[in-house]
C-alpha cells in the first residue's frame, strides 16, 4: 500500500483522524436509521419517515468524539436503534413530545458505556 504524500507527518494522522470520525458518524447513524426502521416496520406494520429520522439522530449521539473500528460503529448503531426504539415506545406519564429522552438521553447513556467498550487507539 502506498503511503499518502503530506507535507508533514502531523498533516496525515489528522486527515486520518477526520475521516474516521466522518465514516464512523455516518455509519452508525445509518445503521440506527434502518434497525429503526425495520423495528418499526415489525411492530407497528409500516415504518414512518419520522421514526427513521429519529433514528438517525439516536444513532449520531452516541458516537462521541473517540476513535472506533467500522465494526463498532455498526453495532452502536445498532444498539442505539433498539435501545432509544423501546425507550421512546415505553414512555408512559412523561411529557416528552420531542423523544428527547428517549432518544437524546437514553443514547448519550448508551454513548457513554461505548466510550468503554470501543474506544481504540489503534484504529488508525
Amino acid at each position: 500500500m502506498d503511503k499518502i504524500a503530506c507535507s508533514t507527518e502531523e498533516w496525515c494522522v489528522i486527515g486520518g483522524l477526520a475521516a474516521n470520525a466522518f465514516v464512523t458518524t455516518n455509519t452508525a447513524a445509518a445503521s440506527a436509521a434502518l434497525t429503526w426502521m425495520i423495528l418499526s416496520r415489525l411492530r407497528e406494520g409500516e415504518p414512518s419517515t419520522l421514526g427513521t429520522i429519529t433514528g438517525d439522530i439516536a444513532g449520531l449521539a452516541p458516537r462521541r468524539r473517540f476513535r472506533i473500528a467500522f465494526a463498532a460503529a455498526i453495532a452502536i448503531g445498532i444498539g442505539a436503534g433498539i435501545v432509544c426504539y423501546f425507550a421512546v415506545r415505553m414512555k408512559k406519564n412523561m411529557n416528552d413530545p420531542l423523544d428527547v429522552w428517549g432518544v437524546h438521553g437514553i443514547s448519550g447513556m448508551l454513548g457513554t458505556l461505548a466510550v468503554g467498550i470501543f474506544a481504540s487507539v489503534a484504529v488508525l
